[in-house]
């Protein structure tokens, strides 16, 4: 299973409001309006998942996002998302 099968627009995404800076390495260092979208949420207030723009995953505080209840801006923000990583991949494969 691929990346893209964990990525679908039924997923929760949430919206970056204020840059988190990670204290662990297992947390995810947030930029004001990143989008990331959940994969699981812990009882004490910690999201985890994966930054659309770049595929990383980790940890990071409720606090700092805000749910995206939009499902059609959830489905942009996929297709977006999976336009950009198909353009490195091109690029990539013209450096070659």
């Amino acid at each position: 299973m691929g990346d893209s099968d964990k990525l679908s627009t039924d997923s929760p995404q949430v919206q970056c409001l204020r840059a988190y800076k990670p204290r662990e390495n297992d947390e995810l260092a947030l930029e004001k309006a990143d989008v990331v979208m959940v994969t699981q949420q812990s009882s004490d207030g910690w999201l985890e998942g994966v930054r659309l723009s770049d595929g990383e995953q980790g940890w990071f505080p409720l606090q700092q996002v805000e749910f995206i209840s939009n499902p059609e801006v959830r489905a942009r923000n996929l297709k977006e998302a999976h336009r950009v990583k198909t353009a490195k991949l091109q690029l990539v494969e013209q450096q070659t």
